[in-house]
């Protein structure tokens, strides 16, 4: 009897945790009730001293778990990606969750209409700090590249940032995740940096028309710390555009 080789499985979700037994509880749940299962779930732990793992594994028991310490979530997302087996890759983070039952199934089918593509960009839905709940709908981040080099982007009326991926809503090919880095020195925008690099670089990003995959729940260590990551914005925005520019747009 001949025997068939079936097709690599396609996805793996990554999820980095310190000490978030409570939120990784619903991330879990969403993750289970899935439509068709993530080839894996990686969680990348950056030895916790709750149960987060432990929780994590009771609603996912598949779930493959690896505990080292890390200089930061960006560090443990590079870590992550080395342990990775699926063709693409998406980060849903501690207290994030998909948007449906049939998130992933969407993903899958998206990534076969996008063969060429290298990234791909979803909506999500935001739950902001006050309890209002925002769709979140990307714009084009090759136009947004360019319009940082050909210095458009200081005469926009509408702020530059206005639209821009949220790493919830984003899936990249293992291969570019492995051959491209996250800034380990960036410690809160090194999403929007890897993205824009790899622009630069010639990958192809392509915006999806399809329903939210996941919604987020703001205020994380980003919006506690603001200053930082405006100094990171302009930092990664002044590697494509005039710094005076940049400056006086932001």
């Amino acid at each position: 009897m001949k025997i068939m080789n079936l097709a690599p499985p396609l996805i793996s979700v990554v999820t980095t945790t310190l000490n978030c037994q409570s939120d990784i509880e619903i991330t879990a749940a969403s993750i289970a009730c899935q439509s068709i299962q993530p080839y894996e779930w990686i969680i990348q732990d950056a030895c916790s001293t709750d149960q987060t793992t432990a929780r994590a594994t009771n609603i996912f028991p598949v779930a493959k778990v690896y505990s080292e310490n890390d200089r930061g979530i960006y560090d443990a997302m590079n870590k992550a990606v080395n342990n990775c087996k699926g063709d693409w890759i998406y980060f849903l983070q501690a207290g994030d969750f998909f948007a449906s039952f049939n998130s992933l199934e969407i993903l899958s089918s998206a990534i076969a209409c996008n063969s060429d593509a290298h990234i791909l960009i979803s909506p999500v839905w935001e739950v902001a700090i006050n309890g209002d709940i925002n769709l979140r709908v990307p714009g084009s981040i090759t136009d947004k590249y360019h319009s940082l080099k050909d210095g458009s982007f200081a005469h926009s009326q509408n702020h530059w940032l206005t639209d821009m991926p949220c790493h919830q809503g984003i899936i990249v090919k293992r291969e570019l995740l492995e051959s491209i880095k996250f800034d380990t020195n960036m410690k809160v925008s090194a999403d929007w940096d890897h993205l824009l690099k790899c622009i630069s670089l010639g990958f192809k990003a392509k915006e999806l028309n399809i329903s939210p995959i996941s919604w987020y729940p703001n205020g994380g260590y980003s919006h506690e710390n603001s200053d930082l990551w405006i100094m990171n914005v302009i930092e990664i925005c002044s590697k494509y555009a005039d710094y005076s520019k940049v400056l006086q747009h932001f």
